[in-house]
């Protein structure tokens, strides 16, 4: 053998001893992991889930019998992208720290499997409040803690382009709508507890508009608005429909595949059976079912889609009362199985309802806006019991007006916007209201659109 050729001979038998090394070291080592959710001793949302992301696709079993959390939380897990997400059945303790952990066996698609166990613990951070600072001004997203502890936390940096957002119900995502240099909006996402801790584009909508992001109540969905460009500069948007964005396989669908059904402010039902929307063309609420692929329409003079109560099957809404002298307005019950609707508030002297009714999502009494007999003009917050005892006035403060109530999810008190009628140039505050304690706390002043981030 010339020289040559053994020197090549050598060369390529170390070069197939590196590779078979490689490939063993890699079995050996098995499957890494990206991160987990939250990271190693991070705060997590009581309402939150855990996940670990792996640095390649997995094979997609649906029971994933090695993952636990202690103590002991029952719960279900499922797959988005390489990521395994656990969602508990009930909130978490917030006086108790966890501790995840994954056992071998996990298979890559690729038959690498995982070979050492992953184990991590987490706290449980107090609720937050999300809320757009400056609204009338730079609007971006911003949060703070409930109970006033802390300083309060800028999460977008757009320039002041945002629109509007919603926060999943695990509290540790907001879907927002961002202006873009087409001048559409776009749809971001903010996942808390990343590394980067950066938004991400979650639908780039071009010179559509695509507002009013609406997570489902399980947070694999967000429904939105979207308005089409117009075919020349100078023209108006279209008319608004609701679309579907699936956040696991990323189907992206109008709820209506007719064109002629319209739609804003999407409403889920808390079992995620009903999408309730505002059909601007003919006035109407149309509430879709999904499995069944068919809808209820009731009339609606006042743009609104209105709220869910906790059974899934009844919506409450304000409506104009036409037949009635003055066309007051009025509390309606929509009960969507029986397809009826009933007026739950009559014409009193003692008030006027005035503003949007809001569910208690625990028992279902009502948060209306009222304005009393005497008051000025504004509306004040009364709760009208499920049960049909009188109702309860929550504020009376004269001069000020009560709008945009947000439950928490355990139903034990409220966030709303305040503003003062006889101040000149006053902008809203966000209030908390505690029905258990009664106390009405200031959470943040010149800030509008609070969500609970719990």
């Amino acid at each position: 053998m010339r020289k040559v050729d053994l020197i090549i001979a050598i060369a390529a038998v170390i070069l197939l001893g590196s590779l078979g090394f490689v490939l063993f070291r890699g079995d050996q080592v098995g499957v890494s992991v990206e991160q987990t959710f939250p990271m190693q001793d991070v705060p997590l949302s009581q309402y939150g889930r855990v996940g670990i992301t792996f640095a390649e696709p997995m094979r997609r079993t649906a029971d994933v019998n090695g993952f636990s959390i202690t103590p002991e939380v029952t719960g279900r897990t499922h797959w988005e992208g390489n990521t395994l997400w656990f969602t508990p059945d009930e909130p978490f303790d917030p006086d108790t720290e966890y501790t995840a952990a994954l056992e071998p066996g996990l298979v890559a698609d690729s038959g690498r499997e995982v070979v050492n166990a992953i184990s991590w613990s987490f706290p449980i951070r107090a609720p937050y409040v999300a809320y757009v600072k400056s609204p009338n001004a730079e609007r971006e997203i911003w949060r703070t803690r409930a109970d006033g502890v802390g300083l309060p936390r800028q999460i977008t940096f757009s320039g002041g382009l945002v629109f509007d957002f919603d926060v999943a119900p695990d509290g540790t995502r907001i879907a927002y709508s961002q202006r873009n240099d087409s001048i559409g909006f776009d749809l971001w996402l903010w996942v808390e507890g990343t590394v980067e801790g950066e938004p991400t584009i979650l639908l780039d909508c071009g010179e559509d508009r695509c507002s009013e992001p609406t997570f489902s109540p399980d947070g694999t969905k967000v429904a939105y608005s979207r308005e089409n460009a117009p075919p020349q500069p100078g023209q108006n948007f279209a008319p608004p429909r609701v679309w579907v964005l699936d956040l696991v396989t990323g189907d992206n669908n109008p709820l209506y595949n007719d064109k002629q059904i319209l739609g804003f402010t999407p409403r889920w039902s808390p079992d995620q059976q009903y999408l309730a929307i505002f059909d601007s063309n003919g006035n109407q609420v149309r509430v879709y079912h999904f499995e069944s692929d068919s809808d209820f329409a009731y009339n609606s003079w006042l743009g609104t889609t209105g709220f869910w109560l906790p059974n899934n099957r009844h919506m409450i809404y304000n409506n104009i009362d036409l037949e009635t002298e003055g066309q007051p307005q009025r509390v309606y019950l929509a009960d969507i199985e029986n397809q009826t609707v009933t007026a739950l508030t009559d014409s009193e002297d003692a008030y006027k309802v005035s503003s949007t009714t809001v569910p208690n999502p625990v028992t279902g009494d009502l948060l209306v806006g009222v304005r009393p007999v005497g008051f000025k003009p504004g509306s004040q917050l009364w709760l009208f019991p499920a049960n049909g005892d009188l109702p309860i006035d929550i504020t009376s403060n004269n001069g000020f007006t009560y709008s945009n109530p947000r439950w928490h999810p355990d139903g034990t008190q409220f966030l709303v916007q305040e503003i003062a009628l006889e101040e000149a140039y006053a902008t809203p505050n966000v209030m908390l209201m505690n029905l258990e304690t009664g106390e009405q706390t200031l959470i943040v002043e010149d800030a509008a659109q609070a969500h609970w981030m719990p």
